[in-house]
Formats: structure tokens, C-alpha cells, sequence
């Protein structure tokens, strides 16, 4: 995501047509030694966060960067569904549809609860050692797991609606993040 940070600074990402996405997409997963580079960035700009510690690195830089990734997910989802044929994707994400509540989607409901919570708990226990003695627990991991539910729905009203208007398979995978 780095290298479309980079890519949205420069213009270097803005495409006219819509298959080229596709394309930019696999020349940035194909070249190596780009990926690895904006991989060593990556891991340099969290070890300096880290370096600083809890309080003076990731807390200060999340109180930061986290109300910004809201704001650009908010933005994100507006221009998307002024996209036309946008609404397909939104009917898509929130249409019941019981045909699809199976079993293997139960597991995989289940599976994605399963992982949220052990990394939310680890997440937890660990910057809870630095919490004051006076902090309402309950209170916190309520709006943790209220807004991890909202993020979520958030992801979804990103990517959908966009996959729709472009007329991309909505089945296709983890690409469709940077493709779209």
C-alpha cells in the first residue's frame, strides 16, 4: 500500500481507463524489487514507531492515523457510490439472501470472528499493562469491538460498490483492494 501512497502523490497511479488498473496492479506485484523495497520502508517506519515506545510512538502516532483512516475510508465511500451502477454493490453487501447461509460460510464467519478476537486479545492484554488502574475495561472493549464491526462495514462499502460500477467479479479475491 506503500507504493500507492507513493503512486496517489505523485499521479503516477491515475488511470484513464479502468483495465489498466488490472495492470498496475500486476506490474507492482511482479517487480521484486519493488515490493521488497516498499517492504524495508515499511518495516523501518514501524521500527521507529516501536522504538519510541507504547506511549510516546504507537500510541501517538495512532491517535494520528487512525481518525485520518476513517476520514479516507468515509471519502473513499462517498466517491464510490457516485459511481453509476454503484448501488449493485451495496445491494450486494446488505440483500439476505438465505441461499447463502451455509454452513462453510458459518465456518468462515466463525473463522474471521476466531482471528479478530485472538489478535484483539493479544492486542489487549498487551497495551492493557499500560492503561491507569482508573480505566473503565468494559467501556473500551465495547467501542473495540463496536468498531471493529464498523471498520468492517466500512471495508465493505469501500470495495463493493466500486467492484460494481467497474464491472469487476466480486468473487475475485484480495485484489480487488488495489484494483479497485
Amino acid at each position: 500500500t506503500l507504493a500507492y501512497f507513493a503512486d496517489a502523490i505523485t499521479g503516477a497511479g491515475l488511470v484513464a481507463d479502468q483495465t489498466k488498473l488490472g495492470e498496475h496492479f500486476a506490474e507492482l506485484t511482479a517487480n521484486p524489487v519493488l515490493a521488497l523495497g516498499f517492504q524495508w520502508l515499511f518495516l523501518l517506519i514501524n521500527g521507529l514507531i516501536v522504538a519510541f515506545g507504547v506511549t510516546k510512538g504507537i500510541e501517538r502516532v495512532s491517535k494520528i492515523l487512525m481518525p485520518m483512516l476513517f476520514v479516507m475510508m468515509l471519502v473513499i465511500i462517498v466517491r464510490g457510490l457516485m459511481l453509476p451502477g454503484a448501488m449493485g454493490g451495496v445491494e450486494f453487501l446488505f440483500k439476505f439472501d438465505l441461499d447463502a447461509f451455509t454452513w462453510e460460510a458459518m465456518l468462515q464467519a466463525m473463522g474471521f470472528t476466531f482471528f479478530s478476537l485472538c489478535v484483539g486479545c493479544g492486542c489487549m492484554l498487551t497495551y492493557g499493562s499500560y492503561l491507569p488502574q482508573e480505566t473503565n475495561l468494559i467501556n473500551g472493549c465495547s467501542w473495540i469491538a463496536f468498531l471493529g464491526v464498523v471498520s468492517s462495514l466500512l471495508g465493505g462499502l469501500m470495495i463493493m460498490p466500486s467492484v460494481f460500477a467497474f464491472g469487476l467479479d466480486p468473487s475475485a479475491g484480495p485484489g480487488l483492494t488495489f484494483i479497485t
